[in-house]
């Protein structure tokens, strides 16, 4: 009985740390507690530890095959020097957008670059000159059915315009579930695979992303943008956005960049399809993933896993561009919308909040997120479970929760 009534009084105290560090006293500053923060953490060899985790995973994998380009001329130039000018004069058209913090996140359109590219080079045009050690590109499959988050096993991704490494973490993504290097699934081979740069496999060879495009027309932009990186590859069969965000969450530090690739609107007349983006944009910039419809982005689940982990983390979303493809071609009868929104760290906090909406008191007396909350929830059961069975009471890793938490 005393040692049970031991774990009980551990299990409670844990709780009580828990609770109190989720809200600063009112008077506190965030700069003192940010400050105390970093001391503790040099000071703290566990703390060290993982920052050296941090780094090893942030490696490119030693061995593995390349994943070839598959979309080079037909979706972007297959000829580097091409390639290299049609990047670099969308990017120099493009302006800084004075987003108002930290960019931590885009969501950027993945067509032929004639059409979304513009608004693909407003959207990395912010990324330029951050310190970005690992990126992860979240990108919907078009063209093989499958459960889970594919994960694939490549050591590196091709463009013309060289190698991409892949960082270790995505074999910590790929061992727990809902990611997966080896998923069940049926691929569709396209009616253009024949004028693909990439050899066509045998029949029934192809993975989720031998000939995913989503992913691939994001690269060269960040290869022009970027320095040293390495990717993180997913892409997104049938998962619920809310348990890859709460996954993710865990394996992303302050170096880590996340982008989620979708077009918008498919094929309607081009006032129709600006009724249907708009509402769509809308709900992307009050963090509301719920009202995204199938019908209104076709990356709606790397836009929502993306929203869940804004929810998460504190961050808020702003518009940079939006237009269609009639703007490039002028037919306006049948167009498809593009968009491309920044998610960012806001420089005060106190913008801080759930939805992206302003909190005058400030995150100490702000009320918690419904992912906060459910995630205080599962910790405290979790506590008390170990505590009463005897076991060794696992403290959370601060990598990955909100500012809040």
């Amino acid at each position: 009985m005393t040692m049970a009534r031991h774990h009980w009084q551990r299990a409670a105290a844990l709780l009580m740390i828990v609770a109190l560090g989720c809200t600063r006293q009112a008077g506190e500053s965030p700069s003192r507690v940010a400050g105390q923060e970093t001391a503790e953490a040099s000071a703290d060899p566990v703390a060290a530890k993982h920052d050296r985790l941090d780094e090893a995973r942030c490696q490119a994998r030693p061995r593995g095959p390349v994943r070839e380009a598959a979309v080079a001329g037909l979706f972007y130039p297959a000829q580097r020097e091409r390639l290299l000018k049609q990047v670099d004069d969308l990017l120099a058209q493009a302006k800084p957008a004075g987003i108002g913090g930290r960019l931590r996140a885009l969501v950027a359109p993945h067509a032929g670059y004639e059409y979304s590219g513009p608004t693909a080079a407003i959207a990395y045009r912010q990324l330029a000159g951050l310190d970005v050690r690992t990126v992860v590109v979240m990108a919907p499959s078009h063209g093989a059915v499958f459960r889970g988050v594919f994960v694939p096993e490549a050591a590196a991704y091709e463009t013309p315009l060289g190698r991409i490494g892949v960082a270790v973490l995505a074999d910590d993504l790929a061992a727990h579930a809902p990611f997966t290097a080896r998923p069940q699934a049926q691929v569709a081979r396209p009616g253009w695979a024949r004028q693909s740069p990439r050899p066509v496999p045998p029949e029934g060879a192809e993975t989720p992303d031998t000939w995913e495009h989503s992913l691939e027309v994001q690269l060269p932009f960040l290869q022009r943008v970027g320095a040293k990186w390495t990717l993180v590859p997913l892409l997104f069969g049938d998962a619920d956005a809310k348990e890859v965000a709460t996954t993710l969450a865990e394996h992303l530090d302050e170096t880590t960049f996340v982008v989620a690739s979708s077009d918008l609107s498919h094929y309607l007349p081009e006032d129709e399809a600006k009724k249907l983006d708009q509402a769509c944009i809308e709900a992307i910039c009050r963090l509301d993933a719920d009202a995204i419809r199938p019908e209104q982005a076709c990356g709606r689940l790397p836009v929502r896993t993306l929203i869940h982990l804004a929810r998460r983390q504190g961050w808020k979303a702003k518009l940079l561009d939006y237009r269609t493809s009639g703007d490039a071609t002028g037919d306006r009868s049948a167009v498809v919308g593009y968009a491309a929104v920044a998610f960012f760290e806001p420089s005060d906090r106190h913008e801080a909040g759930p939805r992206g909406e302003a909190n005058e008191a400030g995150p100490a007396s702000r009320t918690l997120s419904p992912d906060e909350r459910d995630f205080l929830l599962r910790l405290a059961r979790k506590t008390v479970e170990a505590a009463a069975r005897g076991r060794p009471i696992e403290r959370p890793e601060p990598r990955g929760l909100s500012p809040a938490l």
